[in-house]
């Protein structure tokens, strides 16, 4: 499951066009949720995710300080949701 930040990213050109909603209609549909992210990588149990635990996703591992808002080397569901909050926001 791969998360595709950089893709919708690069749309925020298009936002006010019919690129920019099809990139947001595409990012809504290839986002996965926290909760994917969680069973997928939270190797700990403890419904955070480091940056070890998000070493198998290279796209996780290089946004990891973008989405950390708190800068505590955890993301959490609440920052997670944050930076999906403020990409979607971007583009629209």
């Amino acid at each position: 499951m791969a998360l595709v930040v950089t893709a919708f990213v690069s749309g925020t050109a298009f936002a006010n066009s019919s690129s920019g909603i099809a990139q947001l209609s595409k990012m809504n549909k290839s986002l996965p949720s926290f909760s994917q992210l969680i069973n997928q990588y939270d190797e700990d149990k403890n419904e955070t995710l480091s940056a070890k635990e998000l070493v198998r996703s290279s796209k996780l591992n290089n946004l990891f300080n973008d989405i950390d808002l708190n800068k505590d080397k955890q993301i959490s569901n609440n920052e997670y949701s944050q930076y999906v909050h403020n990409m979607k926001k971007s583009i629209s």
